[in-house]
């Protein structure tokens, strides 16, 4: 086991592209991700010390495995072996269990046809433990992968990278109900100025780099305050509110007085819901234009703000309104990267800015990147597109979000 100690699986989100970008931002130098898919195989530097912390931490991860062992291919029988490592697993966690064991087993990116191998090896590991004198059951429904463990005493997962299969046991499992609970039970929400999901404001959080899996801390430093982050356009505060969770002193603003009353609203709820302390939270009024670096009294180490989206759309914009709404909102996000420069702060950027679906074709905000670049910003590759940037869309809107990370 001590071989494997260090090694992970994890699940990945609808959004598979967000999900590898917030992993990969929270990796040390020597740490390493091989991805295929849906899954990522993670080698961290040490242990994780509470893998469910971590997880809620998580945007864009539904489950964290740890790997346990693993089988080199070919071999002569791939469901014997695995059926004989995960029974002998399971025997090992429940030698003294004598109530019936319910297990669910996941497999990913295997070399063979999914359905058969998943029906054999979970009729394999029963058949295993039955000979053991152990009662067991089952919970995958229809022979398919398991999305909850709600029912399950244990789950594992089984992974293929190559050459290799990997056996892991889940040890965090994305706590859907929390997110719900934060989305929709909050004192204010704000269909008018956009409503950022939690969990997208997590992943934002995370790709500023300040946290990272081997270092638990949040601080910069040992016996120092919290990272400090700041939104300059805070609407009803979910990035502030996520940052709170997260251990992270959160400052925002916005030229709006309703959205800083309902930011203050959610944050004082989510401050005694969750029973927080320790971190710090302000917020106010104030149009960019006019920002000054008395306004921010902390030192700021990372800027992470969904920018205005343009008026709330229910159809397709037409090519005029396009150019409009892309004129507009150019200006704007032009004002506010000359703001960060003139306040001299020195620290990583993330910003969601807009972007226009049209049936399958996205409509960008083209000069955005140049801007950016003629400011003196330089844009971190979170991925393969050719503006560097990551989407974030839901397929019943017709605006979607374009992540960006300056530095």
């Amino acid at each position: 086991m001590a071989q494997f100690d260090k090694k992970y699986v994890f699940i990945l989100g609808r959004l598979a592209a967000l999900s590898l970008a917030e992993i990969r931002s929270l990796l040390l130098a020597d740490e390493k991700i091989i991805a295929s898919g849906d899954i990522a195989l993670v080698s961290l530097s040490q242990p994780l010390a509470d893998p469910q912390k971590t997880l809620d931490s998580l945007g864009g991860t539904i489950k964290i495995g740890q790997i346990f062992a693993s089988i080199s291919l070919p071999t002569k029988n791939l469901t014997d072996e695995a059926s004989q490592k995960i029974a002998n697993r399971i025997l090992e966690k429940f030698s003294s269990h004598s109530s019936k064991i319910n297990y669910g087993i996941s497999a990913y990116n295997l070399p063979m046809r999914h359905e058969n191998f998943l029906k054999n090896l979970l009729k394999n590991v029963k058949h295993r433990l039955a000979e053991a004198k152990k009662s067991s059951r089952f919970v995958n429904k229809n022979f398919e992968n398991v999305r909850s463990v709600v029912d399950s005493d244990i789950d594992f997962l089984v992974m293929g990278t190559g050459a290799e299969i990997y056996l892991a046991e889940t040890v965090a499992v994305q706590n859907f109900k929390s997110y719900e609970l934060r989305d929709y039970a909050k004192p204010c929400r704000d269909m008018e100025s956009g409503m950022l999901p939690p969990k997208i404001a997590q992943i934002m959080i995370n790709l500023s780099g300040l946290r990272k899996f081997s270092k638990e801390s949040t601080a910069p430093a040992a016996n120092s305050a919290p990272f400090t982050i700041y939104d300059p356009f805070c609407g009803s505060g979910t990035i502030l509110t996520e940052a709170l969770l997260m251990g992270l002193n959160a400052i925002g603003s916005d030229i709006s007085a309703k959205a800083i009353s309902d930011s203050e609203k959610n944050i004082k709820w989510i401050m005694e819901k969750y029973r927080l302390t320790g971190t710090l939270a302000d917020v106010f009024q104030k149009n960019i234009n006019s920002l000054t670096q008395k306004d921010l009294h902390e030192k700021i180490d990372a800027i992470v703000a969904e920018c205005y989206l343009g008026p709330r759309i229910t159809r397709p914009l037409h090519t005029d309104a396009l150019r409009r709404t892309n004129t507009e909102l150019s200006t704007l996000y032009e004002v506010a990267l000359k703001k960060f420069k003139e306040l001299k702060l020195a620290c990583p950027v993330v910003l969601a800015i807009a972007a226009f679906k049209n049936r399958d074709k996205y409509y960008f905000i083209e000069n955005f990147p140049a801007t950016a670049k003629k400011l003196g910003f330089k844009i971190a590759a979170l991925s393969n597109l050719p503006r560097g940037s990551l989407i974030y869309n839901r397929p019943d809107q017709f605006v979607a979000r374009e992540i960006f990370l300056l530095n």
